[in-house]
């Protein structure tokens, strides 16, 4: 009604005194209810009825209403050897234990009569405890057979009816249970770490409130098989410890008795954690044991385990470039940049693959090696603050980088007939890690040099481009070339000029501004083309680019020859802060351009 869906179960039971099997219409078959303390005596509950006697616990067994959840004998005889006396003569016992057995007789009953047809998995029963403790009744359905659990132990036998209530058997003791997870962790000696951690974190309030939370909380000897760096690193950054420990919280309860092969369920960052029973009856998650399990707590279960879950996403920028790039982690400890990238949240690195650094060039290598200042502003050009993926880059998008705030700037093609790579400063971005402990890495295939300024100004500031800058000034787009705008100029160098055409040298010889304007205008693209960039449209069909004169420039990439229009790029990407320039051997386009004629064929 008014467009909301709306879900209504509704539950059907017998009568009390009558039952019925599955194919069973309605509930044809009569049977002979006895009061609980009775039915608890058919059941073989000896010890049950004993501790019940041993509290006064029995006349209300007989007289009131109750659903119990009876422990059996074996689950007594179990319960901690402090209370096994009580258990069966508890009149000689100090007041004391007496209260405490009480209390836990009562934990295992409520006034309410309710049978497992009016159950539902994360049911909160409350008891007669006077600690007001609850039972949580769990279903799981991964067995041949529904498996239900009070307090995450099994139930063994449900829906014995009484003619004042129902038993189901328990196969252990149920202690009261009135701690959070918290406060739980907090209590425990062994759990020192994960206190620390969940307090740094609001994880610890919320682990406090109601919920439905499982813990795979590392013991104290867990955290400290960690390196000291790493430990040092997690627990210093916030955005890191709170995700390593979201790997450990499932945001329902999943109780040791629900795993009896290999499973898996998601925790809180939305990720897989495999669970697993091996032949020896021993638990584990992700390959590490779980060294005790199912404490109770108000709003979920903690398991114990013997090792931290570690995850790529703990991991720092550092440990991505030791695995992936060793000889670029050498480059960055040389720096004197190591504690700062140890230390820094919430940065994006830039890193040259180890083939990028083997192809730069020795003589630059070696004078960056000298020079740790140099060395160490090449590098902060490398690193942007914030965490920047890729799928979230854009065309022109601008990054600050540690250097000063000079800018990487990101180039996406949309012409692409499948997905656009991605290129920063020109280099072609050829993987990315996922979200790391302090941010992302994306390796790019070459080292990024930070440009030294405009297009214009790069021109300017090299000898071979003198008679190009001054061709540029003629056509008054020095300005436009010093200007944020991106573009892509084609430019030429002086001994390119010389070995130009006699018909184009003759037109710069004379000063001629309007012919001057057309070459100019046709190498001056209005967008950043990127070499590679072009190398990949060729692939895929694209054919064509458009320069400031509006002229079509045919494109072509083929044997590591890549041409523009007339020109053919003989050196790629010097990058500016406004664009890139591609060093090219001619013009673009023709000064006199032969028009087609039908009239010479008539």
């Amino acid at each position: 009604m008014g467009g909301i869906d709306t879900t209504t179960t509704m539950a059907k039971k017998c009568c009390k005194g009558y039952t019925r099997k599955s194919t069973d219409y309605g509930c044809p078959k009569e049977v002979h209810l006895q009061s609980l303390n009775n039915t608890a005596h058919s059941l073989g509950l000896q010890q049950f009825l004993e501790t019940a006697h041993s509290v006064d616990l029995t006349d209300d067994l007989v007289t009131g209403n109750f659903t119990v959840f009876a422990p059996t004998n074996d689950a007594f005889s179990e319960f901690g050897q402090d209370m096994g006396s009580v258990l069966i003569v508890s009149d000689s016992m100090i007041e004391k234990l007496t209260a405490k057995v009480t209390g836990v007789m009562l934990g295992h009953l409520t006034t309410d009569v309710i049978t497992t047809s009016s159950m539902h998995d994360e049911q909160l029963i409350t008891t007669l405890s006077p600690l007001n403790s609850k039972i949580r009744i769990n279903f799981y359905d991964n067995t041949d057979t529904k498996v239900m659990l009070a307090n995450c132990q099994r139930v063994t036998s449900a829906d014995n009816m009484a003619t004042n209530g129902v038993i189901h058997m328990v196969d252990q003791v149920l202690s009261p249970v009135t701690k959070s997870i918290t406060e739980i962790i907090s209590k425990d000696p062994n759990l020192t770490y994960l206190k620390t951690a969940l307090g740094r974190t609001a994880l610890s309030s919320a682990l406090r409130e109601d919920g439905h939370f499982t813990v795979y909380a590392p013991t104290d000897a867990a955290f400290r098989q960690l390196d000291g760096g790493v430990l040092d690193r997690i627990f210093n950054q916030s955005t890191c410890l709170k995700e390593v420990l979201q790997n450990h919280i499932l945001p329902n309860v999943i109780c040791s008795a629900a795993v009896q092969g290999p499973s898996r369920t998601r925790n809180l960052l939305d990720t897989y954690l495999y669970l697993t029973r091996d032949e020896d009856d021993k638990l584990f998650v992700q390959d590490h044991q779980v060294v005790a399990s199912d404490i109770m707590a108000t709003n979920g279960v903690i398991h114990l385990i013997d090792q931290v879950l570690f995850m790529d996403r703990a991991m720092g920028v550092l440990d991505i470039m030791n695995n992936q790039v060793p000889a670029l982690l050498d480059l960055v400890r040389r720096a004197g940049l190591e504690n700062d990238l140890r230390n820094a949240e919430e940065v994006t690195f830039f890193a040259p693959t180890s083939e990028a650094l083997s192809n730069l060039n020795p003589a630059v290598l070696d004078a960056l090696m000298n020079d740790t200042t140099a060395l160490r502003n090449l590098l902060t050009y490398h690193v942007t603050s914030g965490v920047n993926p890729a799928k979230l880059f854009y065309n022109n998008q601008r990054l600050s980088t540690l250097n000063e705030g000079k800018e990487i700037r990101i180039n996406t093609y949309s012409e692409m007939r499948h997905e656009s790579p991605r290129y920063a400063q020109c280099a072609l971005i050829v993987s990315s890690s996922a979200r790391i402990c302090n941010g992302v890495v994306h390796f790019v295939d070459q080292v990024l040099t930070p440009p030294s300024g405009s297009i214009m100004h790069t021109l300017r500031q090299d000898p071979r481009f003198s008679r190009f800058v001054e061709l540029i000034r003629l056509t008054n787009l020095e300005q436009r070339l010093d200007e944020d705008d991106p573009l892509t100029v084609l430019a030429l160098t002086n001994e390119a000029i010389t070995n130009l055409p006699e018909d184009i040298v003759d037109a710069l010889r004379k000063n001629n501004i309007r012919k001057i304007e057309k070459l100019i205008f046709a190498n001056i693209i209005p967008r950043t083309i990127c070499c590679k960039a072009i190398q990949n449209w060729f692939v895929s069909g694209i054919s064509y680019l458009r320069p400031i004169n509006g002229e079509l420039l045919t494109v072509s990439s083929m044997y590591g020859v890549t041409s523009i229009g007339r020109a053919t790029v003989t050196e790629c990407d010097r990058t500016a802060t406004n664009g890139v320039i591609q060093v090219v051997d001619g013009f673009s386009t023709r000064l006199n351009r032969r028009r087609f004629s039908w009239w010479r064929y008539l």
